[in-house]
């Protein structure tokens, strides 16, 4: 039984498009990745405004979660917005923050 759910698992990762993969990172509060990777770039273009790029844009909206990486709590976030190719976060100042994106479902 074990191998035909290890035989399912694999056919299942190999018949998943790449870009059903997540993509996240790490911010520093200036706009630069912490590792930076050949899947995302990012653009600050001013205060407390982020816009996370991809390289291949997701077959459908990216679904966007942004965390602040700081002590203490940030207020609200102004704005997200999501599209296939980018995710534009708002906060009310420049913070480090931590992100993932993941293909919307239904």
């Amino acid at each position: 039984m074990k191998i035909t759910r290890a035989a399912l698992a694999a056919l299942c990762l190999l018949a998943a498009p790449a870009c059903a993969d997540p993509i996240s990172g790490y911010v520093k509060a200036d706009g630069t990745p912490l590792i930076v990777s050949s899947l995302y770039t990012v653009t600050h273009t001013r205060r407390g405004l982020y816009k996370i790029t991809f390289t291949t844009p997701f077959e459908t909206l990216a679904s966007c979660v942004f965390t602040y990486a700081g002590n203490g709590s940030i207020g609200n976030i102004g704005r997200i917005s999501e599209k296939a190719n980018s995710c534009t976060v708002k906060f009310p100042s420049d913070f480090d923050f931590s992100f993932i994106a993941v293909p919307m479902s239904n």
